[in-house]
């Protein structure tokens, strides 16, 4: 949740569409290899899409980051976590929006 929220904080500003700052409401499901998060922001009706394909783009690649960088060693994110040679026991994250 805190990469999450740092993230946000930056979003507002780089983000073309939004209006309001994002956050986060918290947890809305935990799953063996799932979690789901729920964030709400406040943006232009007409670039709603856009703006949650913008933030989606935004988080995943800050998690690859954070992956990357080792600040997410032990946290399993997704089914395939840690497989594959190269970065190998490293979380691969991703992020999928429900209904899409």
């Amino acid at each position: 949740i805190r990469i999450l929220e740092s993230e946000l904080a930056e979003a507002r500003e780089a983000v073309p569409g939004m209006t309001g700052d994002a956050r986060v409401l918290g947890m809305q499901s935990c799953q063996e290899s799932a979690v789901s998060i729920r964030i709400v922001a406040a943006c232009d009706p007409a670039a709603c899409s856009d703006v949650e394909r913008a933030m989606r783009k935004r988080l995943l690649a800050r998690f690859e980051a954070e992956a990357e960088a080792g600040a997410l060693a032990g946290v399993g994110m997704g089914a395939d976590a840690g497989a594959g040679a190269e970065g190998a026991g490293a979380p691969r994250p991703t992020i999928t929006v429900p209904g899409k």
